[in-house]
């Protein structure tokens, strides 16, 4: 996932945003992404898990995901602001 939006760093740099706080805030958006069970790696680890805990555990990621799209853009501007 990181490979494929590297491509919006030229215009985030040109646009004033640090090169450093662009990659670091587009690995962060991308590890995000792919953790909830839509994802690849979310979809591998419903595959690995035995059958009797899929639903509760795609449920639980899926809660991840939808709180992290809400949580994780706020951390990151708190942690990366001053960057």
């Amino acid at each position: 996932m990181f490979a494929t939006v590297m491509p919006l760093l030229p215009p985030l740099v040109a646009a004033g945003v640090s090169p450093v706080g662009g990659v670091l805030a587009l690995a962060l958006a991308s590890v995000l992404v792919d953790i909830n069970p839509l994802g690849i790696t979310g979809g591998l680890i419903l595959g690995a898990a035995e059958p009797s805990v899929r639903p509760r555990l795609f449920r639980r990621l899926l809660t991840y995901g939808l709180i992290s799209i809400v949580v994780a853009p706020l951390l990151a501007w708190l942690a990366f602001a001053w960057w």
